[in-house]
């Protein structure tokens, strides 16, 4: 088991960008929001550059 998690680590596949860290995973890998924060969530879409 160990030896994937070392592969996968050097292979970079374990951890997204710092980027998508900070805007978060929901709106980069999943397009949405989980919770909703406002009522502009296409702005915020647009600010991060999914739309």
């Amino acid at each position: 088991m160990g030896t994937l998690f070392f592969i996968l680590h050097k292979l970079k596949l374990l951890r997204i960008s710092a980027e998508e860290e900070m805007a978060g995973m929901d709106m980069t890998s999943h397009g949405g929001l989980a919770y909703v924060y406002t009522d502009h969530e296409d702005e915020v879409k647009k600010q991060l550059g999914v739309v």
